[in-house]
């Protein structure tokens, strides 16, 4: 199984976790509404330090009601998921407030 399917295989749990799109979850942690689609298409892909960042964002931010895919290796969660909503910015804690601070936009885009 290559990274990116188990890549996919993870944004496709949280996404049903939380009930989102994968538009808007790549929207959250790419800033890119397409970009998690794309890799999981093959249209598309990320260097591995934007995977790894993509990946540890998921732990950090895992649904606590949900357990972890058992086939893809969990990284160890660096940041306390208290219970809020996932933010990938300190902005606040919905969702929709990505912006300048978030944490892939370091890379540039592919």
């Amino acid at each position: 199984m290559t990274l990116i399917d188990q890549f996919a295989i993870v944004a496709n749990a949280y996404c049903t976790a939380r009930d989102l799109s994968v538009a808007r979850v790549s929207t959250i942690v790419f800033n890119d509404g397409s970009k998690l689609g794309d890799l999981m298409s093959g249209a598309a892909d990320v260097t591995t330090r934007r995977y790894e960042k993509a990946l540890q964002w998921f732990s950090d931010n895992w649904p606590d009601n949900t357990g972890w895919p058992a086939e893809v290796a969990r990284p160890e969660t660096l940041q306390q998921n208290d219970g809020e909503a996932p933010s990938a910015v300190e902005a606040g804690s919905v969702p929709s407030q990505a912006g300048a601070g978030h944490p892939l936009l370091a890379e540039p885009a592919e």
